[in-house]
């Protein structure tokens, strides 16, 4: 860091399209926190130049992001990717750009290094072969959402993290027991 203090222990990873908001968590978090950010192609940066503080690092490249799209995979997969590559961080915050902390750092660091505490859930898909070759839309009316047509109609299964068959291979190469 900077100042000669520890290294920072959480990669905060941020999924940007708007540089006003994102410049002002950008002038908030400290060295405290290693930023990641990736910037929606679709945003013209020359307009709104960014002041991209020490601890903070662009990713690249740029991908245009739709709202729930294999973009928005891809562009929060380049940021797991490019922290990873510095290596060292206890935990990764994932946020959109234009979040902003509501407690104070101090608090925010203690809670997010506390071992005691998870903050991803996870839930269990249900199986239901009768959706392979099922229209997506139908069989999202039918269950609700999208997951379960997915197991049965691969789409974008290109990276281990979106493969349901790749699961051991995506916790063997992220290190997740």
């Amino acid at each position: 860091p900077p100042d000669g203090g520890m290294p920072a222990r959480i990669a905060v990873l941020v999924l940007a399209h708007k540089p006003a908001p994102l410049q002002y968590l950008l002038d908030l978090l400290d060295d405290r926190f290693a930023v990641f950010v990736h910037m929606d192609a679709k945003t013209d940066l020359a307009a709104a130049p960014l002041r991209l503080p020490g601890h903070a690092t662009m990713v690249e490249p740029r991908v245009e992001v739709f709202w729930g799209g294999w973009s928005m995979m891809q562009a929060t997969i380049s940021l797991v990717d490019a922290a990873r590559a510095r290596g060292g961080f206890r935990r990764y915050l994932l946020v959109s750009g234009d979040s902003l902390p509501v407690v104070p750092l101090d608090r925010l660091e203690a809670a997010l290094l506390d071992d005691s505490r998870e903050y991803v859930e996870l839930i269990a898909v249900p199986d239901d072969q009768s959706l392979a070759g099922m229209d997506v839309a139908a069989a999202t009316a039918r269950h609700g959402w999208v997951q379960p047509w997915r197991l049965h109609n691969p789409v974008a299964w290109d990276h281990r993290l979106l493969n349901p068959f790749q699961r051991e291979a995506a916790a063997a190469h992220y290190g997740i027991e």
